[in-house]
């Protein structure tokens, strides 16, 4: 998913035709579902660990995996819950457009870029933790430090350019009526 934004920096049209590829694959009911009910299962045992551990996370990693999942648990509500909305109540194909109309409102986009930085920065702040974990078992903890922050920092890149993409700092996006409508 995130690969696929990132197409949008050459063009809206390519972004579109690898979603669409992919979309085979990811819109196939069985598989569609399966996905939906693997991100809900995913994100009860997330919010277990985490109650469990309340208190208990010491340093910046430890409490980072845990904000970091918070944020992802509540940014994949909402967003789930909007993608199906516009689906399957709205009827829109929920492409570009869709991810792109809410930062092309001046109001919404003070909501908009932080909330898809935020969620994409938690993705790899999320991986960063798991990778520093494994790597300081065979190395010291400031190299696992030093490649799990690498890891963050190359998460907040990618998403400065998904959100870059989405505003049209590559090229100039005319955001169709149908999608404005929605706000």
């Amino acid at each position: 998913h995130l690969v696929n934004h990132l197409f949008a920096m050459v063009s809206i049209e390519l972004h579109i035709a690898v979603m669409e590829k992919l979309r085979v694959l990811y819109r196939n009911p069985i598989v569609e579902i399966f996905l939906i009910i693997s991100l809900f299962f995913q994100l009860g045992l997330g919010l277990y660990f985490t109650y469990r551990s309340r208190g208990q996370r010491r340093g910046f990693f430890e409490k980072a995996q845990a904000w970091s999942g918070l944020y992802l648990c509540v940014f994949i509500l909402v967003h789930v819950s909007a993608t199906l909305n516009a689906r399957y109540n709205l009827g829109l194909d929920t492409n570009f457009y869709f991810a792109s109309a809410g930062i092309h409102l001046v109001d919404l986009s003070l909501f908009f870029v932080p909330y898809y930085l935020l969620a994409i920065s938690a993705v790899f702040t999320h991986i960063a933790c798991a990778v520093r974990w494994q790597l300081s078992q065979y190395y010291t903890i400031n190299k696992a430090n030093i490649v799990g922050g690498l890891i963050i920092g190359f998460g907040v890149v990618v998403g400065l350019l998904v959100i870059l993409s989405l505003s049209g700092a590559f090229y100039s996006i005319n955001i169709p009526a149908e999608y404005k409508a929605m706000f």
